[in-house]
């Protein structure tokens, strides 16, 4: 048989239903699939309720712990110079027992914060600065729960206003300038909260130093990673501060040296200034070099070659023997294309420079040096005393000594006291230019030469590895036979 001869098979006789076709449930399980719809929906409504009382209750605490609507602590709004108050700000230098007693405001980084117990304690710190501030749960000061959480729980370097009362501790507290004095919070107010996690802790970053760094070798930034320090904490490394510098400028000892560089520019235009000296401003783009011994920076100019100043040298001639000044002065940036070996160089520094007529002698130009020195040595003593035990704290070092008025001698003296230092030759030195070498030219020998001696490793001519001796010769042969030392005033700023 084929497949030709097979019968067709038979349809089934089984047709689907269409709708109108399926049969409609019972009574009984109409009612049974509502009561399981009402059940569910109750469930699912009870669901929800709940989570939107959770949401609201976390909501109420969040709100609490971050003080809205609170009156004494929370998140103050932003400052947009919309409104104008009678608040007044207390400076925390000025805090001190004398103000035992009083409320005062203050406002600064929150450097460190803690809770302890029922307490919370904050340290709170502006520039130079900073005082410890205290709280605790009180139903009588209106200080809560939340608030000692509040407080605890702020990101450090965060800025925050405090208002509190002053008291005196039972003993200094060690950790604030403000040893003597402590503030009892009423008032705690975050005016900009820290968004992001801080790459250092300032605590670390003002550690003092264990050693001295050397100025010797290319930085490589690898001096981080080097063995830790002998007292077993952490300290902040050179990359990390030069990656944020911005946050490392914060510490006192940083604050300090840029506050006393700023104090020695001004005692030195006050003291030129009381001497008839005029200050000027020279230009820094300049068609060729202003004087020889040294590569310049040099730039396309419109299309004309120049360079970047590398002295006011033929500025301040100009105007003080050819214009008529006769005195002149200028602070400003100096440009030396030097390479170095060294770590600190002189390819971009602020120039301290003076140029005056000499009338008779140059003992004149020696006169205003050893009075300009003099006078920003106290001048920094007696304005900089807070400056310089921030440094210390950090940066340990020795008083600077010095007489006044300048310790005079003579040219024998001095050849005999480098002689007596170890150095034979330099009386051989000192017998070709004596003819061009007065005995006041070593009135400022004694006062300067541990600074000279001490940056030489800092100056362009001192590559190799030179021991004190050779240095402290080769110093005295620059002085000496290229002239720098009394004819070009600026000199001793220059190698100090």
């Amino acid at each position: 048989m084929t497949g030709k001869e097979y019968p067709k098979p038979e349809s089934s006789s089984k047709k689907d239903k269409g709708p109108a076709q399926q049969q409609a449930p019972s009574a009984k399980n109409a009612a049974k699939n509502a009561a399981k719809a009402a059940k569910k929906a109750e469930k699912e409504a009870k669901k929800l309720a709940n989570r939107l009382e959770r949401e609201r209750r976390e909501r109420e605490k969040a709100e609490r712990l971050a003080g809205v609507g609170q009156e004494n602590f929370g998140d103050a709004p932003m400052v947009q110079s919309k409104t104008k108050s009678n608040k007044t700000w207390v400076e925390i230098q000025t805090l001190d027992k004398s103000m035992d007693g009083k409320e005062v405001l203050i406002r600064g980084y929150l450097q460190l914060t803690r809770q302890v117990g029922k307490g919370a304690f904050a340290l709170v710190r502006s520039t130079l600065y900073s005082v410890q501030a205290v709280c605790f749960e009180s139903e009588e000061k209106k200080i809560s729960k939340e608030m000692i959480k509040y407080i605890a729980g702020l990101p450090v370097e965060s800025v925050v206003d405090v208002k509190g009362v002053i008291t005196i501790p039972d003993t200094p507290i060690d950790s604030a300038t403000q040893k003597e004095v402590e503030l009892q919070i009423t008032h705690f107010h975050c005016v900009n909260k820290t968004s992001a996690a801080m790459p250092f802790q300032m605590e670390d970053a003002c550690r003092p130093d264990l050693e001295k760094e050397t100025d010797v070798g290319a930085y490589t930034g690898k001096e981080d990673q080097s063995k830790p320090a002998a007292d077993g904490l952490v300290r902040v490394g050179q990359e990390a501060r030069l990656n944020y510098r911005w946050v490392d400028l914060r510490t006192p000892a940083n604050q300090a040296i840029f506050r006393i560089e700023s104090m020695i520019g001004c005692l030195f235009r006050e003291c030129l200034m009381s001497k008839g000296f005029v200050e000027i401003h020279t230009p820094k783009i300049i068609g060729g070099s202003s004087e020889g011994g040294s590569d310049v920076f040099t730039l396309d100019y419109f299309g004309e070659p120049a360079c970047l100043a590398m002295s006011p040298q033929l500025h301040k001639q100009m105007t003080s023997a050819c214009s008529g000044f006769e005195r002149v002065f200028e602070t400003g940036p100096v440009f030396r294309a030097e390479n170095s070996q060294t770590r600190r160089h002189l390819c971009e520094f602020t120039g301290f420079d003076l140029e005056m007529v000499i009338k008779e002698h140059y003992d004149e130009v020696l006169d205003v040096f050893s009075d300009l020195f003099v006078y920003i040595f106290d001048g920094i003593n007696e304005r900089c005393k807070p400056e310089l035990e921030r440094i210390r704290e950090q940066h340990p070092f020795e008083d600077l000594k010095y007489k006044s008025p300048t310790l005079t001698i003579t040219y024998a003296e001095g050849c005999q006291m480098l002689r007596d230092a170890g150095i034979e030759q330099v009386s051989k030195m000192f017998a070709h230019y004596k003819s061009c070498v007065n005995t006041s030219f070593l009135l400022l020998f004694y006062c300067f030469l541990c600074l000279c001696v001490e940056r030489l490793g800092r100056h362009r001519y001192y590559k190799r590895k030179a021991t004190w001796r050779s240095c402290e010769r080769e110093i005295w042969s620059r002085l000496l036979f290229h002239g720098q030392i009394p004819f070009k005033c600026e000199a001793f700023l220059y190698y100090a």
